[in-house]
């Protein structure tokens, strides 16, 4: 990774690159995914986020569609993958290759905020060749526009907008004790493939050695996590998720960028974001909810 955390050998990238998928299916390839919206000629990443089958050919494919659905939807057979389109929007191609996946979440209508390591596509630190953006089984295509290592921060702008955006945490300030909920989409590959919610408290206002950019929460994270929301009890981002100790007896000790540090990034962006105060302590299922409509999942290609 560009950003190498010198937090010793136990401290890991939540959202390190990882080989979640199935190493023998080759993910870099379009395949035909039948799904109940019909049947699309896509990557096995967006199938899997559509909860579709795989298939080798479009015959396959169809057949059972037809054998699930009955029929076959949208007044045609096929649904099209989109035609991948020249840069500056680099939509991945058949001979990218998926190599790891994150969580990030949107911050305004056409940017995604995510942690500067899901966008490495090795330990090197170069950056992935091309970025997919999964929100709601759609895909849309995506190019990255700045990082900050130093921060672990990464930012992403969107082929077409978005509308449900996050809101930054305001007034009161965040104090140690406080709600700390993770949103997002750990281990894909392996688990399910919707997003998943985990509840903790905020453990201290600095992270590793006392860095100040950091917080610590025990809500549980793991690989596929960072970039994602750490939010507070009314469903405001309080947090980038970015790294844990990764050791038996520390399973619950995960850093997050404050949210204070992601406004200095954006604001140096120029791009616009939006702050409420924490209001009505919501239950964890409202909070999930909630977050469900700006969360997405990152993939990066290479």
């Amino acid at each position: 990774m560009n950003r190498i955390l010198i937090l010793l050998a136990s401290l890991v990238l939540v959202g390190c690159p990882q080989q979640a998928y199935n190493p023998t299916a080759p993910s870099s390839k379009r395949i035909w995914c039948a799904h109940s919206g019909g049947v699309a000629a896509t990557y096995p990443v967006t199938c899997r986020a559509w909860d579709g089958k795989s298939f080798s050919s479009r015959n396959q494919a169809e057949t059972e569609h037809k054998r699930l659905y009955g029929t076959l939807v949208r007044g045609s057979s096929v649904v099209e993958a989109p035609t991948p389109t020249p840069a500056p929007t680099p939509t991945p191609k058949p001979e990218n290759r998926l190599v790891g996946t994150g969580t990030g979440f949107v911050v305004n209508k056409t940017f995604v905020v995510t942690a500067d390591h899901v966008l490495r596509k090795n330990e090197r630190g170069d950056a992935c060749d091309a970025i997919s953006i999964v929100y709601r089984k759609d895909e849309y295509e995506a190019q990255g526009v700045d990082a900050d290592p130093a921060n672990d921060l990464g930012l992403i702008k969107l082929s077409k907008p978005i509308e449900s955006t996050a809101k930054l945490r305001g007034q009161p300030d965040l104090i140690q004790g406080e709600m700390a909920v993770n949103y997002g989409f750990p281990l894909m590959g392996e688990l399910s493939t919707s997003a998943k919610v985990t509840g903790g408290s905020v453990n201290s206002l600095s992270g590793y050695n006392n860095n100040s950019s950091f917080l610590q929460y025990d809500a549980a994270s793991q690989h596929g996590n960072s970039g994602g929301p750490v939010l507070d009890a009314s469903g405001n981002v309080i947090g980038v998720v970015s790294s844990k100790l990764d050791d038996a007896e520390n399973q619950l000790v995960n850093f997050a960028t404050k949210s204070t540090i992601l406004e200095g990034f954006l604001r140096a962006n120029k791009v616009p974001f939006e702050k409420a105060d924490l209001g009505e302590k919501l239950e964890l299922p409202d909070i999930a909810e909630k977050a469900e409509t700006f969360t997405v999942l990152v993939g990066c290609w290479e």
